[in-house]
């Protein structure tokens, strides 16, 4: 169970417990967690532990991540730790810049750990654009976007350094725009699409080798060789990937990548060289990945590329870190109460708990598959970004949606968080996650049958 403090200025907080949310949140979690009664026993234990070692003057950033995202990392880092030693792993490298947090929770539990510890400066951006002289067909291209969220040309763009005035003269010879939207599939099967892919190649190729060369060279300062460990979050392993494909291209690289993650979806948990903490059945999918990763990223912009300083060794280049001051405090005020839970973990024998993934994840997952209404508000219009700056769970309103019924798709398709954002637009209690899936499978059932992006 969740308790975030709806007034934080007064010891006698309100909290949706209090205000009549109980009964629904100890049903929700019990159901939802699936664990064992003894679980749930140890899990109650547990509870009582914090509510006794939390500050009434926390606010609800602080406090989520002290309840919910805090035992969440502590029982993954014990996974990381002693499935490392077990597999052989013989260098960790925590990939930017979700591995930001799990970097300094792993070093928090294990300051004096036996295996080196490094924190890799890659991207999804990056690591994609690297790979693509490899193979730059476009079924292939596709495949390394999720299937179901919309990209805008220019942002498709972007993804590969093309600029907009590169760009500008292929998609207005192909009748498009920078803000026509399609679904990565459709490069296959939309003919102004595929033109202007094939326009636009040549470049692609070229920056991709420029990018690929400059990424080999980090890899090698990095000591990047051996039985390596890559760590992450998860859901597709991407970047492991992109960089299976980069490493398979260098002979001078000799490395055996296994990927370390929270979770994975059940297609990429089928790969030998990937491991997950959660269950594919019980993880984050693409309906509350983007508010699960939301409190993971390490207070700098993501990378775009490599520079080559005067010394001939390799620079990242960040882009200019992209949130507020109210998203940053609020991001670093949920990893300071995660990792204060870690520093906790002194005041009780953790040994007296399970920490399984069903027992560590178990609150995380209540409020991601199941947040109450107070919640979905509550983190709903926290910005992320994802080719873009958007809401994690921000719709807009039901009347909007009947009168412009194409906008709804699109708007839940670039949202963090569709189960809060569905949460938010209807109210009412209703199991969204599965309610997602029928959509998802609906939308899929209709793309099949008439060749077109949504029904």
């Amino acid at each position: 169970m969740c308790l975030l403090t709806e007034n934080n200025n007064s010891s006698n907080a309100k909290t949706p417990v209090e205000l009549g949310a109980r009964d629904l949140q100890q049903t929700l979690f019990t159901r939802v967690s699936k664990m064992a009664k003894p679980q749930q026993n140890s899990w109650k234990k547990l509870k009582t532990i914090m509510n006794g070692l939390i500050n009434p003057a926390w606010d609800s950033a602080f406090r989520y991540g002290f309840e919910v995202l805090g035992p969440t990392l502590f029982g993954f880092c014990r996974w990381l730790y002693e499935r490392s030693k077990e597999i052989g792993i013989e260098h960790l490298f925590f990939l930017s810049r979700d591995g930001y947090l799990l970097l300094n929770a792993y070093k928090e539990l294990y300051p004096a750990s036996e295996i080196p510890i490094s924190y890799l400066y890659i991207s999804r951006k990056v690591a994609r654009e690297a790979q693509v002289w490899l193979n730059p067909n476009a079924s292939e291209i596709s495949a390394l976007f999720p299937e179901n969220t919309y990209l805008e040309c220019g942002e498709f763009c972007q993804y590969f350094s093309i600029d907009e005035g590169e760009a500008d003269a292929a998609w207005k010879a192909c009748d498009l725009t920078k803000h026509t939207r399609f679904l990565p599939r459709d490069i296959l099967r939309d003919e102004r699409l595929a033109s202007f892919y094939r326009r636009i190649k040549p470049l692609m190729i070229e920056k991709s080798r420029q990018a690929y060369g400059k990424m080999i060279q980090y890899l090698h300062q990095n000591q990047f060789g051996g039985k390596v460990g890559l760590v992450d979050i998860g859901w597709k392993g991407t970047i492991q990937n992109c960089l299976q494909v980069i490493i398979q291209s260098d002979p001078e690289v000799k490395c055996e990548m296994v990927g370390l993650y929270l979770g994975l979806s059940g297609g990429a948990s089928k790969s030998g060289n990937k491991m997950s903490f959660i269950a594919p059945d019980e993880e984050p999918q693409e309906f509350d990945a983007g508010f699960v990763e939301y409190p993971f990223l390490a207070p700098e912009g993501s990378l775009v590329g490599y520079d080559v300083a005067l010394d001939g060794s390799i620079k990242p280049i960040l882009a200019e870190y992209e949130y507020d001051r109210e998203d940053h405090d609020v991001i670093r005020n949920m990893q300071e109460g995660a990792l204060q839970f870690i520093k906790s973990t002194k005041e009780f024998s953790s040994e007296d708990f399970p920490w399984d993934a069903p027992f560590s994840y178990a609150n995380l997952k209540r409020v991601s598959k199941h947040p109450t209404l107070y919640e979905a508000k509550l983190f709903g219009n926290l910005t992320h970004y994802d080719g873009g700056k958007r809401r994690i769970a921000a719709p807009r309103s039901i009347a909007h949606y009947l009168l412009h019924p194409k906008d709804f798709p699109y708007d839940l398709s670039v949202s963090g968080w569709r189960i809060g954002f569905l949460r938010r637009l209807l109210k009412i209690e209703l199991d969204y996650n599965q309610l997602l899936k029928i959509y998802k499978n609906k939308k899929l059932i209709c793309k099949d049958k008439e060749g077109q992006s949504q029904c």
